[in-house]
């Protein structure tokens, strides 16, 4: 894994400036001369630091247990973080609702 990790992210600057006539290879970080993004993070290279963080991580804890103790104060903010996928998907459609309704009543 550490080869492949070391593989994937030395790829990474020569992918980066490698440019095709098209998007399809942009998730890999092939991309075409007019692509324009700020926030646009493509698998090579970070592919490669997610494996070194597996490989690092299996390494740091073999028992796969964790170093700290368990803490009960907190339990609202473990429930929240445990859905928070849930809540996410929830909240877009409520936001939406909102917005619209506020629209029509001429408020925004």
């Amino acid at each position: 894994m550490l080869l492949l990790a070391i593989g994937v992210m030395a790829a990474g600057p020569t992918i980066a400036v490698t440019k095709a006539a098209t998007d399809w290879l942009l998730p890999v970080g092939v991309t075409s001369p007019a692509f324009a993004s700020l926030d646009f993070y493509p698998l090579i290279p970070w592919y490669g630091l997610f494996l070194l963080g597996s490989l690092l991580g299996r390494l740091a804890y073999p028992q796969k247990a964790t170093l700290l103790p368990a803490v009960k104060c907190c339990s609202w903010l473990i429930v929240l973080g445990r859905h928070s996928l849930l809540i996410y998907l929830v909240h877009q459609p409520l936001l939406l609702v909102v917005l619209l309704l506020l629209r029509r009543l001429a408020l925004l």
